[in-house]
């Protein structure tokens, strides 16, 4: 008899010790985490955490009442489709919880929820894998050690990393525990089919990190021969059913994926420690020797307990996953803190198999109990006064009120009323030329290093970069910009170069960007731009300048004086990043081939492979042509006196954009969108596509 089904031994107490400990890690979270931040009715700072909430409110306020999950806002990167590349349980989370609390306390709740569900689910899945008492309560302790991990802060799971922003992937990383105890049970006995679909999507909807990973170590049922056949069918009807559940989100992301841009980074390991987390060793350990006397048992002839096995093979899965990012295209640390995690719950495993000829094993569970408050209270380092500096929030940062003055200013600028506090509705000023800012750890005194990229929340303005950095093709465009007028840069892409301090060549970018205000606040760039003639000091609120971008024409849609060249080659992408690093030739709008249709292909006389000597064929009416424009989030409307010649349109290229009064809309360079007006007046909207509408079927069903 596998020794996983073997009757287990209760214990009368186990009940209440179970709910003790779970209380008991709970009550040491709040400990940390402290509710008078919590309750705070400021706006979360801290790492990219800052950056999400602006996200939260464009839900609640634009995309909700409009019917909708998904959307576009211009708030970033010259435009980009928000929460359709991104994921959108937690937002959702806290749109219903901010319904009684308001928005600002719901974006604190929810991120420290993806925290304290963790011991719980760990607990659950210990429990649904049919451990005995104390082994589940044990678990829930090991995941609390867990959740302290000091040597990494972005890997994903633990507490720093949910501070640094990846409390989405903190949801799907708990209810993937879950899941794994749930499968395990459910493919035993044949049940639970639809509840292990619904937790699949809990997963996808939360993390795509989880979603890959939870799939692939649900395989291991399929590494026995066994019940092969029905174990099969019993995966596939809760893969089929939690991809159906999926479709309305999941198809279109699928659909639209490859006008992301990849991020295969590659984490470069500092120490051993980040490997093997010290605070974890003795959990690693267990682990090791509670297999080991596995395998002795199994060699004496009384069973194997394949329950040991499925954490190993889950935590080879994770090596797996890590060793083939690069070529997935996704980032290889993202998988290690599964490893971790489901080591240190076998080695609760292995406390339980150590105690278990044992009587009063819940006094053994209450001491295990200490020991892991006192081993995790020890190596808490940085991470309570890390949860202080993100909840207290902007408004209490000692620079609040220059920062705020930067943005009250830049709204201003637009005949709008300042910010006046939490309360007001978003307000966008989508229409306004976008403001670009410094990119500097001096900001990190405002809350975050990323501070101005909330420019959106607090002044209405767009701005260039932001947290979502693949899901618009002007990411690594913009990257570049930002190296040009920054001290320091951060250049996230690697299979894209970055630019030196160059302001001249900045200033060109900005104007192509239809940058009309830069926000400046290193010593080193204040003094290159005093004097530069194409800036002008426009304001200075403590460390912050503001200057205006004297080259800035205001235009987001204007008709090109050079006949757009189509672009034949098999490199557009990198290809078109050379174009915009080349000011011999970027006066010339490229046309990517891959979106004009055959029909449409006589509207271009000239065509190229390569991005050296672009012809440069005048557009005789250009010059002559009145353009008057509107833009709005996902609508631009403008009139021109000259239909039939090419209108650029400064907005990012995306396929879900479709145009009233002209023809198809084409990717020109570097990543906006170029049309052909065919009457007066023409309307640019973001639509639904079929991967939509078919995805919302499949959810139907």
């Amino acid at each position: 008899m596998n020794s996983a089904m073997k009757p287990e031994r209760a214990d009368r107490f186990s009940p209440l010790i179970d709910l003790a400990v779970l209380a008991a890690c709970t009550a040491f979270l709040i400990y940390i985490f402290k509710p008078r931040y919590l309750f705070l009715e400021t706006i979360t700072t801290g790492g990219d955490t800052a950056s999400h909430y602006y996200t939260a409110k464009y839900l609640a306020e634009i995309l909700i009442p409009s019917g909708r999950l998904t959307g576009w806002t211009m708030g970033n990167y010259a435009g980009f489709p928000i929460l359709l590349f991104y994921f959108p349980f937690p937002f959702l989370l806290m749109v219903v919880v901010g319904a009684l609390t308001g928005l600002p306390i719901a974006f604190k709740l929810v991120t420290a929820l993806s925290v304290f569900i963790l011991p719980p689910c760990a607990w659950g899945a210990l429990r649904l894998m049919r451990f005995r008492f104390p082994i589940p309560a044990m678990g829930a302790l090991a995941s609390l050690a867990f959740l302290f991990i000091g040597e990494n802060s972005m890997w994903g799971g633990n507490i720093a990393s949910m501070l640094a922003g990846e409390f989405s992937y903190s949801f799907g990383f708990a209810f993937t525990l879950l899941f794994l105890g749930s499968i395990y049970d459910g493919i035993r006995r044949e049940r639970r089919v639809l509840a292990n679909a619904i937790l699949l999507f809990f997963i996808g909807f939360s993390h795509g990190y989880a979603l890959l990973f939870a799939g692939l170590a649900s395989l291991f049922f399929m590494v026995t021969i066994d019940r092969w056949g029905r174990k099969f069918i019993y995966l596939a009807k809760v893969a089929g059913l939690a991809f159906l559940l999926l479709g309305f989100w999941l198809l279109p992301l699928m659909a639209n994926a490859s006008y992301t841009i990849p991020y295969n980074f590659k984490w470069i390991m500092q120490s051993a420690w980040e490997v093997i987390p010290p605070i974890l060793i003795p959990l690693f350990a267990l682990a090791v020797i509670v297999t080991i006397l596995d395998l002795v048992q199994g060699a004496l002839g009384r069973g194997f307990d394949d329950r040991i096995y499925f954490f190993w093979f889950a935590t080879a899965v994770s090596a797996v996953f890590y060793f083939s990012a690069s070529t997935l295209g996704v980032v290889d640390i993202r998988f290690i803190p599964f490893a971790h995690c489901l080591l240190a719950l076998l080695g609760a495993v292995g406390v339980g198999r150590l105690i278990g000829w044992m009587r009063g094993q819940w006094i053994v569970a209450i001491l295990f109990l200490i020991g892991t408050f006192i081993w995790v209270d020890s190596r808490v380092g940085f991470i309570p006064h890390w949860i202080a500096w993100n909840y207290e929030g902007f408004e209490k940062k000692a620079v609040w009120k220059d920062f705020s003055a930067v943005n009250e200013w830049l709204r201003g600028r637009s005949g709008e009323p300042a910010y006046s506090g939490l309360d007001d509705n978003l307000i966008r000023l989508p229409g306004e030329p976008r403001v670009v800012f410094e990119h500097n750890s001096a900001h990190n005194a405002a809350g975050t290093t990323r501070a101005f990229e909330s420019l959106p929340l607090f002044s209405g303005r767009s701005t260039l970069e932001g947290v979502y950095m693949q899901a618009s093709l002007s990411a690594p465009f913009v990257f570049y910009v930002q190296s040009e007028i920054s001290k320091e840069h951060s250049c996230p892409f690697t299979q894209y170069d970055c630019a030196r301090v160059d302001l001249e060549r900045g200033a060109k970018h900005l104007k192509m960007f239809n940058v009309s205000h830069a926000v400046i606040i290193s010593p080193m760039i204040k003094k290159l731009i005093k004097d530069h003639p194409s800036f002008r000091q426009a304001a200075s609120f403590g460390a912050y300048e503001i200057y205006e971008v004297t080259t800035c024409d205001g235009l987001y849609v204007l008709p090109v004086p050079l006949e757009p060249v189509l672009y034949t080659g098999p490199d557009w992408r990198n290809d078109v990043y050379r174009w915009f690093g080349d000011f011999d030739v970027n006066d010339v709008v490229l046309v990517n081939a891959a979106s004009v249709g055959p029909e449409d292909r006589s509207r271009f006389s000239a065509a190229t492979e390569e991005i050296a000597d672009l012809p440069r064929i005048p557009v005789p009416a250009a010059g002559d042509c009145e353009v008057s424009f509107e833009i709005r989030d996902e609508e631009i409307f403008f009139e021109t006196t000259c239909p039939g010649t090419p209108h650029l349109v400064r907005v990012t290229y995306h396929p879900k954009w479709r145009a009233e009064g002209a023809g198809a809309i084409y990717w020109a360079s570097p990543a906006f969108m170029l049309v052909y007006p065919e009457q007066r007046r023409v309307r640019l909207f973001y639509s639904r596509t079929a991967a939509d509408w078919v995805g919302m079927a499949f959810s139907a069903l």
